[in-house]
């Protein structure tokens, strides 16, 4: 492990923000996913040795549900990157023509691994953790901060933060969840994905799991305008989807609100040519379904965080293109990722909703943009001053990585065969 003093400093942060463009500098709050990305901290070769030494003697106990030592280790590296340094950071040029000015946006690590968010006994640690990361963003000079991951989920998509922490109830710091700039850039992910496989949008099968959530709902409005085929809104709270349901009927006259039933979810799944999931289910087990309840040749698109598709799936089922949503390429003339393996997404390739405060910052709109449920002029906004910055959709993509072109042809050619059945 690096001693304190070889930690300190790292990647220092300053806080820079070239006010005479209107820029204010910002925080995005990041976690871990899982114990492999703790050595993506890691530093030296030697800590990483040290560090994936650890990681492969308790494993086994994480995967049982047990803390470990690793847990004491991301609490180390919390510590030591607290108020000096972050594990990264966003080197942002607000004028490409003069990169002698600079916006940076911080990375504060909160100290604990997805799957402990998704434990109810420990929110209240998870929320103190959170807390803490927003009094280091300020400390590090931050005007808005960001929530990456299951940090949103964990704060009610950043509502009980703007309840409850001083600083943003006292209007000196403002907090976004990232989740209108998720939605916007996952629906034009799907409409770019239907073109490509010839399916026609309007008349579709259209499934949305997750449907209640902050970025469900907005999906689920802005999808009902344009389709006008079966589609099935899949949710736990049974209450609000009733409320959607009617709500949505004003668009869309073919809507099935489907809770807790796991036999009509899976009726719904082999109904549907496009499956979109928001969930921060990490399984197909989680949501009562099976990969195989999906429509052959189907499309699923992922846009929750950690995946819940399974990396299997073309093995599994050869005949579905899965691909994530929300996610963006961050322009090589606007800066600079450090270190660019940080986020875990691979050069200049972004979250959209960490491309949400980075916009946010560029034209400083020191303001709470995206808390709790989203409205759909929101996500317009965004996306308007997202292509302003350059900011353009990634290719397709799945688990962190470029899915190849042949993998979309094939996929159409068995969809062809399977509608000349």
């Amino acid at each position: 492990m690096l001693t304190s003093v070889e930690a300190r400093g790292i990647h220092n942060f300053t806080g820079k923000s070239d006010y005479s463009e209107g820029t204010i500098p910002g925080s995005f709050i990041i976690h871990l996913i899982s114990p492999q990305n703790i050595v993506d901290v890691c530093v030296t070769d030697e800590d990483k040795k040290t560090t994936q030494a650890t990681i492969d003697k308790f494993k086994d106990r994480y995967n049982n549900g047990k803390r470990t030592v690793m847990d004491s280790m991301l609490n180390w590296y919390s510590e030591y990157f607290g108020g000096v340094a972050t594990p990264g950071k966003l080197i942002v040029y607000p004028d490409k023509n003069d990169k002698s000015k600079i916006l940076e946006v911080s990375l504060p690590l909160v100290p604990s691994l997805s799957r402990w968010f998704r434990d109810e006994k420990f929110q209240p640690e998870i929320l103190k953790y959170i807390d803490k990361a927003v009094d280091r963003a300020y400390s590090l000079g931050a005007k808005l901060t960001g929530l990456g991951g299951f940090n949103s989920v964990a704060s009610l998509g950043g509502k009980t933060l703007f309840d409850n922490h001083p600083l943003i109830k006292s209007g000196e710091m403002c907090v976004d969840n990232g989740n209108a700039l998720t939605a916007g850039i996952a629906y034009k992910g799907l409409i770019k994905l239907m073109d490509d496989l010839c399916i026609n949008i309007e008349t579709t099968n259209i499934s949305i799991i997750g449907a209640t959530g902050s970025i469900g709902r907005v999906f689920s409005r802005m999808l009902s305008k344009i389709n006008k085929g079966k589609l099935h809104l899949i949710a736990n709270t049974e209450s609000e989807l009733k409320k959607m349901k009617r709500d949505l009927g004003n668009y869309h006259p073919n809507i099935e609100a489907i809770g807790k039933d796991n036999i009509e979810r899976k009726k719904a799944l082999h109904l549907s040519d496009i499956c979109v999931i928001v969930s921060s289910a990490v399984n197909f087990q989680d949501l009562g379904v099976s990969i195989e309840d999906f429509k052959p040749g189907s499309v699923i698109l992922d846009v929750g965080r950690p995946r819940t598709v399974p990396e299997n799936i073309i093995e599994l089922r050869p005949d579905i293109f899965a691909t994530e949503g929300g996610v963006i390429d961050f322009p090589s003339e606007l800066g600079e990722i450090i270190p660019s393996g940080i986020l875990g997404m691979g050069h200049k390739k972004i979250f959209a909703c960490l491309g949400e405060l980075i916009l946010l910052c560029l034209e400083g709109r020191k303001e709470n943009f995206s808390v709790g449920t989203i409205q759909e002029d929101k996500v317009w906004e965004i996306l308007k001053i997202s292509e302003k910055w350059g900011f353009e959709l990634s290719g397709y993509r799945m688990f962190d990585r470029p899915i190849p072109d042949e993998r979309l042809v094939e996929v159409k050619r068995i969809r062809c065969e399977l509608a000349s059945i």
